[in-house]
């Protein structure tokens, strides 16, 4: 927004302006507040009382966790559902009123030194500075957020509702404003993190009245209604379902909501996979967004360099790019750069643990089963193995050391060398070991066996025990220490248990060798990919395994109701321990 007009009757505005006197009582203050601002608003744009009003619909992963902010502001384009006073799927921003909570301790500047009221705080200058804290950061000065219970809570609760924001909608940022008394404070969150602005008096400064009035008046991004209708049908969507266009320069994807669900956590890579359609190819592709690393290489970049060497089992890269604007890119002080990122491949898989049949989980040997499409000529064709995630990959003759500080990868499939020592260098050879936790795992919890529910369960313990680097290694070597676990799985196909058997033996042999010391030595005589693939290759020419129709079970997670608690070797208290009041199952 910044049309003469606009910025004339916001001029005009702020002349008329009168102070805002909020009663004492936080109920009453909501409705002061929506009716005071409610000028500042473009047409068609509303503020809601939401603050007795819990939003039923949102994900289960939040249970009764009573998400209901005191005022949320709604667009023209708002979808209204009869009986739906709180809705944030449909939320634009929200706001949050406390009495006497001060969420953050800010440094006061000359004028201010000394006073421990916000409101005696002076801003100097015409613009609110924002400031940015994350504790682990050693430039940021300790004591900035308030580690009183009530700042502590008031604090959780916005970021529910950031979280439960980012899950609903696309959304590159989440604007929401804290007011006690009369100040206010202005908050950004991102996938990095969340900026909050110093206080400020809104009676005293036009920040608040500016802010609602640009807001409201911002361009968004028009629809393409090209190919929308034959979108729709491939994707299966009804008249009133979510439909996104996705452009990479001259070519369009449509999406709707994405099938994955990586991206209900506040921070991070925000992974989302859409079944998209191509208008081009007049079929579904598979596009990824994600907020990506950019201290790592593009994934779309490595695919090209696998495509170019026809590394078989890799999808193809079809489009990829940097997602252009000023939100889409974060680049600031005390945090890690990312940057938005989108990409599209020519295939859809479906989950290893969605196997017909054993023979076909070993056959796709990792990650994802793709089905080609079948054609007269072709008659029946067999199913692949499809390997994916390729954005943490890196050439093996490149960098000599680790790219970052943190260990990347799923705890329960990483190299038990890996988990051990936070600077050893991540090698094929350890790709080959997370294969097998993989192959082992899939096969513990999908295939058809005779073990007993509490068997299952002790041996999933190996992997799915506390996400800790310390726990997830003492669980493997535990594992390791313990072969007769592997090898009499007690499964209902012998074919399988006999492959298993064949890998897993050079594997024990090979994790002794490396917990000696010797692991370059045997590196190239025990574990290879050449001999992994041979004990494969042989093991798959077996045609009644290959005949045999023992397809994937369902498995039940098992919730446990802890009533006691481990202790760490430090003496000091982590999560839950083994006492075990109840069970309850549900599926995954």
């Amino acid at each position: 927004m910044s049309s003469p007009e606009a910025e004339e009757a916001l001029s005009g505005l702020l002349e008329r302006r009168e102070p805002i006197i909020l009663p004492a009582a936080e109920t009453k203050q909501y409705d002061v507040m929506i009716e005071s601002m409610r000028c500042y608003l473009d047409s068609g744009w509303h503020q809601v009382n939401t603050s007795a009003h819990i939003d039923t619909n949102i994900p289960e992963i939040f249970g009764a966790t009573g998400v209901k902010p005191d005022i949320i502001l709604y667009s023209p384009s708002r979808k209204v559902v009869e009986g739906r006073i709180t809705d944030m799927k449909e939320a634009d921003l929200f706001w949050e009123f406390k009495i006497g909570v001060l969420p953050f301790h800010d440094a006061p500047n000359e004028k201010g030194k000394g006073k421990e009221n916000p409101d005696e705080v002076e801003i100097e200058s015409n613009t609110l500075e924002a400031r940015i804290r994350k504790d682990d950061d050693d430039d940021i000065p300790s004591g900035f957020e308030n580690r009183a219970d009530n700042a502590l809570e008031l604090r959780g609760q916005i970021t529910l509702y950031n979280t439960v924001v980012q899950i609903l909608q696309r959304r590159t940022r989440v604007f929401s404003i804290y007011i006690c008394g009369e100040t206010a404070r202005l908050v950004c969150h991102s996938r990095t993190g969340t900026a909050v602005t110093l206080p400020f008096n809104y009676n005293k400064e036009p920040y608040l009245h500016q802010f609602l009035f640009q807001y409201t008046r911002a361009t968004r991004e028009p629809s393409d209604p090209v190919e929308e209708e034959n979108a729709r049908d491939r994707l299966g969507l009804g008249a009133d379902d979510p439909l996104y266009v996705v452009k990479f320069g001259l070519a369009s994807y449509y999406v709707s909501k994405p099938f994955t669900d990586f991206h209900m956590y506040p921070v991070g890579r925000s992974t989302k996979c859409f079944y998209a359609y191509c208008p081009r190819l007049k079929k579904l592709v598979l596009l990824k967004d994600i907020w990506r690393k950019m201290e790592y290489e593009k994934e779309g970049d490595t695919l090209r360099k696998l495509n170019v060497a026809n590394v078989p089992n890799v999808p193809a890269i079809l489009d990829d790019c940097d997602i252009e604007g000023d939100l889409q890119k974060i680049e600031e002080p005390y945090r890690q750069a990312m940057q938005h990122y989108a990409q599209v491949t020519d295939k859809i898989g479906r989950p290893l643990s969605s196997f017909t049949s054993s023979w076909e989980m070993v056959n796709a040997r990792n990650i994802l089963i793709y089905d080609p499409p079948s054609t007269s000529d072709r008659g029946s064709v067999e199913s692949q193995g499809l390997l994916i995630d390729w954005e943490m990959a890196k050439v093996e003759s490149s960098e000599s050391f680790p790219r970052t500080t943190e260990r990347t990868g799923t705890h329960q499939f990483i190299a038990l060398e890996l988990l051990s020592s936070g600077r050893a260098q991540h090698e094929p050879r350890h790709d080959l070991e997370s294969f097998i936790y993989v192959l082992l795992w899939i096969t513990i919890r999908h295939a058809r066996s005779r073990m007993v529910e509490a068997d299952r369960d002790n041996l999933l313990e190996h992997f799915d025990r506390k996400r800790t680097i310390a726990r997830s290694h003492a669980a493997k070597k535990d594992l390791l220490k313990s072969p007769s676990q592997v090898l009499h799985l007690r499964l209902d196909t012998p074919e399988l248990r006999n492959t298993l058997e064949s890998v897993w033996r050079p594997f024990q042999a090979y994790m002794e060798a490396v917990e000696l010391g010797m692991n370059r030595e045997v590196d190239k005589i025990i574990l290879t990919h050449s001999i992994l693939i041979e004990k494969l290759v042989s093991a798959l020419g077996n045609k009644n395994w290959k005949q045999t129709k023992d397809a994937a079970i369902e498995f039940m997670v098992r919730k446990r109701k802890r009533k006691d608690e481990d202790e760490d070797e430090g003496g000091e208290r982590e999560g839950k321990g083994h006492g075990v009041e109840g069970d309850e199952l549900m599926h995954e």
